[in-house]
């Protein structure tokens, strides 16, 4: 009889990753969880209850006490096309062995197209801007070290809470640059956190930086949330400029592992803010490279 010590149950679709049975939690399984998460840019989350007592990997973490993973490869509409295996197989590669590539325009890449909120009928409901308006907003961090981990107003469950996204997340290592997105006035800093850790009873998004800018006659307000700690570069009340670094990624308050939360909103209203990013903008800011040494991992407790 074969001793595992772990398991991957792989089904379709959502590019996420499940890691716990009711209340059974073994050793090292959320950090286990977490370094397949950052290697395969999916998100990590709790098993919905309604999705228990039906997988092997539930049945494995019960009798064996040991750690199990259903990952949900790929995403779109069932079924999933061959042609999206090469992609499958690549995020499912140890981060070593693939290479990450920039993002271009996130709702014109074909893996995206199928999303509810990139069809077009759905698009002046969902926030989402049109594709053919301006694309004034800088890249709010290095794309090519980075992985987009969820999606704007995708359906969720972490820990255990199910909620709709009204944001993007963007997995990076921790003290990844941030950067300021347009010109505009540092509205808020607010870095709580002393350390990089997570706190499932935080409720303003970790250490935050707001920023509002002015693109014409339209006012903007980003949102970056989870910041390192002490990371901030700017001041309440500062002018910045587009693709100033103004603070490192994090994993601060109510968060899964280091990743940028990103969120815009225009008048008021949160909207699909990536669809305002021109990823063709170069910033002389960027690092080409980072690479995410075992330190700058939180010590995730569950």
């Amino acid at each position: 009889m074969h001793n595992f010590s772990l398991v991957l149950a792989y089904h379709t679709q959502g590019k996420e990753i499940y890691w716990q049975f009711q209340n059974y939690n073994p050793s090292n399984s959320f950090e286990i969880g977490q370094k397949l998460a950052e290697s395969s840019g999916y998100l990590l989350a709790e098993t919905p209850y309604n999705s228990s007592f039906a997988g092997f990997k539930d049945w494995f973490i019960q009798k064996y006490n040991k750690p199990g993973y259903t990952i949900e490869s790929g995403i779109g509409e069932n079924p999933l096309p061959i042609t999206q295996f090469n992609e499958i197989y690549n995020d499912n590669l140890d981060k070593e062995s693939k290479k990450l590539i920039p993002i271009s325009q996130v709702c014109e890449l074909s893996k995206y197209k199928v999303l509810d909120v990139c069809k077009s009928n759905n698009i002046s409901t969902s926030g989402q801007i049109d594709e053919e308006q301006a694309k004034p907003f800088a890249p709010p961090i290095n794309f090519a070290s980075s992985t987009i981990t969820s999606f704007f107003m995708e359906e969720r469950v972490v820990y255990g809470k199910a909620n709709v996204h009204k944001a993007w997340d963007i997995a990076s290592p921790a003290q990844s640059p941030v950067y300021s997105t347009c010109d505009g006035t540092i509205e808020k800093v607010s870095f709580p956190y002393s350390s990089n850790s997570i706190d499932t009873n935080d409720k303003q998004g970790g250490n935050i930086i707001k920023l509002s800018c002015e693109v014409g006659d339209k006012k903007y307000t980003v949102l970056y949330g989870h910041l390192f700690p002490n990371s901030s570069k700017v001041n309440e009340g500062q002018q910045v400029t587009k693709g100033q670094q103004i603070a490192g990624v994090g994993t601060t308050g109510y968060s899964t592992g280091n990743h940028l939360h990103y969120q815009v909103s225009l008048d008021g209203q949160v909207i699909d803010g990536m669809s305002l990013v021109d990823f063709t903008y170069e910033n002389s800011n960027y690092s080409p490279d980072f690479n995410l040494p075992d330190s700058n991992l939180p010590s995730y407790k569950n």
